[in-house]
């Protein structure tokens, strides 16, 4: 067990800065949770949108999310090293908006891939 002297601790300091945080905004339809995102960092968000929650807002720069290589293709963009400088500077928020869809469109992908039509119907391990 590391050692520590209780008499000489360091006290922590609130960074009140948003970036390099992850939140979850959850609540029930139609109460400002695209909004709300949209005001963390005015412009300078980008919405990968599996439903149209962002047509109440003006100035959002939107990927419609329908299927998961649509979303797969925008993280990859994301997080890639030649553009990522880049990236950070244009986009401070990425909000997935809902993000309760990504399951069901990564299982139709896997299905589509696998030629089946359930999930379960493709043999372990494969």
């Amino acid at each position: 067990m590391a050692e520590f002297d209780l008499l000489n601790l360091e006290e922590t300091k609130i960074n009140s800065s948003m970036e390099g945080k992850i939140v979850l905004i959850y609540g029930t339809n139609n109460t400002g949770k695209s909004k709300v995102s949209s005001l963390i960092y005015p412009h300078k968000t980008l919405y990968l949108a599996t439903e149209k929650g962002y047509n109440a807002l003006g100035g959002a720069k939107v990927i419609d999310v329908l299927d998961w290589n649509t979303f797969r293709q925008a993280v990859k963009q994301l997080i890639n090293k030649k553009t990522f400088k880049k990236m950070h500077e244009t986009y401070k928020t990425v909000v997935v908006d809902v993000a309760d869809r990504l399951p069901e469109l990564c299982s139709s992908y896997i299905c589509d891939k696998n030629s089946v039509s359930n999930i379960s119907d493709i043999a372990w391990g494969m």
